[in-house]
């Protein structure tokens, strides 16, 4: 009986630190309780701590003009907050304060709430959890594929659905089998 009963209080203790050493994206939205477009950089501080490294966040411009010409430029867009304990990236935009995208690498420690870690599974895992990709569709609520630049010099190719954007790094290529890249990192939006 002593036994059975030790054996009870492993398993109880083997569930408690796995479920701590798991984060589940609750609604594939919020992570640590925290969610784009609703929380600010305030918050995330206080929720998380000062143990962050910030960097800024640089939006390039790039347009034609209608009456002929071209602009081209760059401004402060924001501010990322590196929690590399965490794994996690926290990008607030400067005009609002607010936290709009939460970057999750490898080393974050989550799943999604279809069961997708970043390092572990491919886009073909994420397609049979989440549904078809429509590449080059843009109807409201179905995912899509897309390429990402915000610096012109490191690229993403990102597999979009609502709320939960899977990142494998790299540029699209043309005639690519989507279905093996491989989820390097998992972005809330």
């Amino acid at each position: 009986m002593k036994v059975l009963a030790t054996l009870c209080l492993a398993g109880l203790l083997l569930v408690a630190y796995s479920s701590q050493a798991q984060t589940v994206l609750l609604g594939d939205s919020t992570y640590h309780g925290l969610q784009p477009h609703k929380d600010s950089l305030a918050t995330v501080v206080a929720r998380l701590g000062q143990h962050y490294h910030k960097t800024e966040l640089l939006l390039f411009v790039h347009g034609l003009m209608t009456g002929g010409g071209d602009m081209h430029g760059t401004r402060l867009g924001g501010y990322a907050l590196h929690y590399k304990k965490l794994g996690a990236t926290f990008c607030v935009a400067n005009n609002t304060n607010l936290m709009f995208r939460i970057q999750l690498k490898p080393g974050a420690h989550i799943v999604s709430a279809r069961g997708i870690r970043p390092g572990a599974a491919d886009f073909a895992l994420v397609i049979e959890k989440y549904g078809p990709s429509e590449r080059g569709k843009d109807r409201e609520g179905q995912p899509r594929v897309s390429e990402i630049s915000f610096d012109l010099k490191t690229y993403f190719t990102a597999l979009r659905y609502p709320h939960i954007t899977f990142i494998s790094r790299g540029k699209l290529k043309a005639g690519e089998n989507l279905l093996k890249r491989k989820v390097q990192e998992i972005w809330l939006w």
